[in-house]
């Protein structure tokens, strides 16, 4: 399970779009369920086309690395 979004929402502008969170959250969640208890640090993850980097950042401050 991810841990609360105020701790990521920081880190993304999705709290000021419409159903920002709510998405950020599915992503987050969507992660951590592939993730199956193992470390964040061992799971790279690849943003393509990451923009700004509204998916990038909160995932980046959680422990996993970008590519």
């Amino acid at each position: 399970m991810s841990p609360p979004s105020e701790g990521y929402l920081q880190f993304s502008a999705y709290a000021s779009e419409p159903g920002g969170v709510t998405r950020l959250d599915a992503v987050i969640d969507s992660v951590e369920r592939f993730r199956a208890g193992r470390p964040a640090s061992a799971i790279p993850i690849l943003d393509v086309g990451c923009g700004t980097g509204n998916l990038a950042k909160p995932l980046a401050s959680l422990g996993y690395p970008m590519l």
